[in-house]
This record gives structure tokens, sequence and C-alpha cells, in this order.
């Protein structure tokens, strides 16, 4: 694709299948390193000192918290995901000038678009 049409050049995709895979195995690891911790606040043995002056109770709070936020993380993920694939069939739909219903749609308006741009350069 054309550089002035391909805005997304050099991104990396992350398909819903990696996002989906990438979340189960992180909030695997999350749940085995809070056994972990609590596992070395019952024994005494060494921990990071993030985690060494908490009560399992402040633990399991962290814990918690990381898990929200890997929720978080994910849902924007497949958010991006998905438009990133609006955006590639909208470009791809335009430049190889398909023509389907929709693509004549997208190229009317990725024109009106473009004319907008043009007057307000002018106006500038």
């Amino acid at each position: 694709m054309s550089d002035r049409l391909h805005n997304l050049t050099g991104s990396e995709r992350q398909t819903l299948d990696w996002i989906r895979d990438w979340h189960q195995s992180t909030a695997a690891a999350l749940v085995a390193y809070r056994a972990s911790v609590h596992m070395a606040l019952q024994t005494g043995s060494a921990i990071s000192p993030l985690w060494a002056d908490l009560t399992p109770a402040e633990v399991d709070a962290r814990y918690d918290d990381l898990r929200r936020e890997l929720d978080r993380l994910t849902m924007l993920n497949l958010v991006t995901s998905g438009e990133a694939s609006i955006t590639d069939d909208y470009f791809r739909r335009i430049e190889k000038k398909l023509r389907d219903k929709l693509s004549k749609v997208y190229r009317k308006w990725y024109k009106k678009l473009s004319e907008e741009e043009e007057e307000a350069t002018f106006v500038r």
C-alpha cells in the first residue's frame, strides 16, 4: 500500500489468538508468582523487597490489582487489534478500488475527507 494511504507501516500485528494466548499465559504466571510469594512469606525464604513487608492479605490485594490491570491491557489490545483490522480493510478497499457496495461507500467517504482536508489546508 502507498505511504499516503497506509498509516500503520512497520507496526506489529497482534492477532486475536495471540492476544488470548498472551492473556492466559500472563494470568497463569501471575497465579504462580502469587503462590510463590505466599510460600516465601510462610517459610521465610528470600523474597523481592517489593513483597517482603506485605501480609498475605496485602499480597492478594496486590495480585488482584495486577490481574485487573492485565485484563484492562487485554481489552485495549483487543480494541486496537480490531481497529487496525478495520483500518487495513478500509485502505485496502480504497487502493484496490474494489467494486462491492462497502468499498464504494469507503471511496466516497475517503474522497470527501480528502477534499475537506485540502480545503482546510487552503484556509490556513
